[in-house]
């Protein structure tokens, strides 16, 4: 457990980076009316938690294609106006 905290304590900057990034780009989107209103951060960490949680899949051969796809089509949906 201590190892997963450290690592997790040495991690979190860089996840905090990627989201604030990924937020900044979802209020682009809002502001030129490609998406619709939602908190950035959350989705951002959302998005974020979703590529990282199916990278194990991906190694263990899931379709890459396939979940491009349905990721893809998660969050068009969630974020469309």
């Amino acid at each position: 457990m201590k190892l997963i905290i450290r690592l997790y304590k040495f991690m979190r900057p860089a996840l905090d980076a990627a989201v604030g990034r990924l937020a900044a780009l979802f209020a682009d989107g809002q502001r030129t009316g490609a998406f619709r209103k939602f908190d950035g951060v959350l989705m951002g960490t959302a998005l974020r938690a979703s590529i990282d949680g199916v990278a194990d899949r991906l190694v263990k051969g899931l379709d890459p294609d396939r979940c491009a796809d349905e990721l893809v089509e998660l969050f068009d949906r969630a974020t469309r106006a």
